[in-house]
């Protein structure tokens, strides 16, 4: 009691089960913080995997994410879970994909998945992250790692940045 729990949602183990990091904060004590021991937790049983990525394997249709890495258009997660995209490179082939995760909702609202939506087929985009004078000085560059100051930092059109 007099602590309450907070999830970060960041993964801290994927192996046969999957586990977050969470921190247990010190209430106001003005308040009427209680905390949740006097409920009773759930044996480990492993829940199903909610990541969905189109395409692959089988092509033309959501299927279970085992790695959790997918290219922007081709990740989903399941009803009941939201989608968090990481923004970390997990493959950086012939196409590029990011590590995300599918946290569970707060029963109470009505989160939905995305699976109702068809992906779309790795066709492979172009890098959209654009970097001012660097390689080349004077013009917008490819930037391979998404990486640069406040002032050189563009995307390519039809994408939008975040910071």
């Amino acid at each position: 009691d007099g602590y309450r729990l907070e999830n970060t949602g960041n993964v801290c183990y994927d192996e046969d089960c999957t586990a977050y990091d969470y921190h247990c904060i010190a209430c106001d004590p003005a308040s009427a913080c209680m905390g949740n021991l006097d409920e009773d937790g759930e044996d480990y049983g492993c829940e199903e995997n909610a990541c969905r990525e189109w395409g692959y394997p089988k092509e033309g249709e959501w299927n279970v994410d085992e790695d959790c890495c997918a290219g922007k258009k081709q990740m989903a997660c399941a009803d009941g879970y939201r989608l968090e995209n990481t923004g970390n490179v997990c493959y950086d082939e012939d196409c590029t994909a990011y590590d995300y995760h599918c946290i569970a909702c707060d029963p109470a609202s009505a989160c939905m998945g995305n699976l109702d939506e068809d992906g779309e087929d790795y066709g492979c985009e172009e890098n959209a992250c654009r970097e001012w004078g660097y390689p080349k000085e004077g013009e917008w560059n490819v930037d391979e790692d998404c990486c640069a100051g406040k002032k050189q930092m563009a995307c390519a059109d039809g994408y939008r940045l975040e910071n």
